[in-house]
């Protein structure tokens, strides 16, 4: 049986309770006030699930990190469709007109 190094089971161990991530986010989206400490909970587990994924992905492909580096670049260099939208819309702009006057 392959031993799994100590690194790599604290990583997946992390990425695992990266699911509490989605409970907390429908926790929040189903209360009727909105709550600051659930969304900084929320914003750390995703964030230790994000990294503890990232170390288990860099131990996968032998410790070379730069696979990491590569998502970054590609997710932060992709246009989101909003901005695409806007991008190839035309150019002519309307300026808003107001009824009453001054």
């Amino acid at each position: 049986m392959p031993t799994i190094p100590d690194n790599l089971a604290k990583a997946y161990g992390l990425a695992l309770g990266g699911a509490l991530g989605p409970v907390l986010s429908l926790v929040n989206s189903f209360k009727k006030v909105i709550s600051p400490p659930l969304v900084l909970a929320f914003a750390v587990v995703e964030g230790v699930f994000v990294g503890a994924f990232s170390k288990v992905i860099t131990i996968y492909v032998g410790g070379d990190v730069s696979i990491v580096y590569q998502a970054i670049l590609g997710t932060v260099g992709a246009p989101s469709p909003a901005r695409r939208s806007r991008s190839t819309s035309s150019s002519t702009s309307r300026s808003p007109t107001s009824s009453a006057a001054v």
